[in-house]
């Protein structure tokens, strides 16, 4: 009974929010904005866009990133046991952005105030950002932070970062353990919400995990060994059986068809990859509107949103880039993940 409870005050807020996102009649004022500016002011007078008044396109897309950790963070609230902890920890994922992004910062001895300004801007840190960022060294980062949950990973990962002088493990080690610990918290949910979480969920991780592994081998130069120890060997669908054919040589295009998706054959390099990361993320996008279009009494309902708010944050990212860089019209609509006019 309490998790019915639940799930329908999840359904009151999440129909709530669905209904401040940007309207489908406002996408092609958006898209055919002449200048940034012009899209500015569009955004800032748009449902919820209160938030969104900045002429700063920096600032502007922060606060957008931000806008996903306030509401998973909001929608945490509104769950209970395994499903909460499960959503509080996916609100963990704009931690580990912040901590990647203070790590590089760090390596490269940017200037503070700059790394400060990088950083999103979260709903009750639960970490000491301003200290963080004022560490004069990347295994100084690493020592402030072995008292909490992100100085286990780093800890092993330092050595390496030594011997190689590139942030470039310290943020791997992130990854993994943020996700490892994502798969066992989807692994412990009842079976309605572990459905749920799965179908959201469970395939975000594992295109991760395959672009991970093209990457690691095509333009990381990782032999198949390092290429296996540097992913997931448990993503629904795309474990260690995947990430082995891909060391080995397997081709990307065969590897997105066990995924359903359609790749020109001989597809390779990144633009092939940023092809598969639109059409999964086109899936996703079709999963959770067709989830919010039924009743939502369970987890999806919530995953739904975020990622429906996730596709909404990328495509208005998309727009401002390309208004920035004048691309017309015609060439952004093909970077939307949404059909616009």
């Amino acid at each position: 009974m309490l998790g019915t409870m639940s799930h329908a005050s999840s359904q009151a807020r999440v129909r709530a929010r669905v209904s401040r996102m940007i309207p489908a009649g406002l996408w092609s004022r958006l898209l055919h904005a002449d200048t940034f500016q012009d899209l500015s002011v569009q955004l800032r007078n748009s449902p919820g866009g209160e938030d969104l008044a900045s002429d700063d396109p920096s600032v502007l897309e922060r606060n957008l990133r931000a806008r996903q950790a306030v509401a998973a963070r909001s929608l945490t609230t509104s769950l209970q046991g395994r499903a909460r902890e499960l959503l509080a920890w996916y609100g963990r994922r704009f931690d580990i952005e912040n901590l990647k992004a203070v790590v590089r910062a760090i390596h490269f001895d940017l200037d503070r105030e700059r790394i400060w300004s990088m950083l999103l801007p979260l709903p009750e840190p639960t970490l000491p950002w301003r200290t963080l960022v004022e560490t004069g060294s990347v295994p100084g980062l690493v020592d402030r932070l072995s008292a909490t949950a992100y100085g286990r990973p780093l800890a092993p990962a330092l050595e390496r970062y030594q011997q190689e002088s590139s942030p470039f493990f310290l943020e791997v080690a992130l990854d993994l353990f943020y996700f490892r610990r994502l798969l066992r918290l989807i692994g412990v949910l009842r079976k309605k919400d572990r459905t749920q979480a799965e179908r959201f969920l469970g395939r975000w991780i594992a295109v991760q995990n395959l672009l991970w592994a093209f990457r690691y081998r095509d333009h990381g130069g990782m032999s198949p060994e390092e290429i296996v120890n540097y992913t997931l060997h448990r993503a629904p669908g795309a474990g260690v059986d995947m990430v082995r054919r891909i060391a080995l040589g397997s081709p990307l295009a065969a590897e997105a068809a066990r995924f359903g998706f359609v790749l020109p054959d001989g597809a390779e390099g990144l633009d092939a990859l940023h092809r598969l990361e639109r059409l999964a993320a086109r899936e996703m996008r079709r999963r959770a509107e067709a989830t919010l279009a039924g009743p939502i009494f369970h987890l999806g309902g919530v995953l739904a949103y975020l990622f429906l708010l996730e596709s909404e944050i990328a495509d208005l990212t998309a727009l401002i880039e390309g208004k920035l860089t004048g691309h017309p019209p015609d060439e952004l609509r093909g970077r939307l993940l949404r059909e616009v006019s």
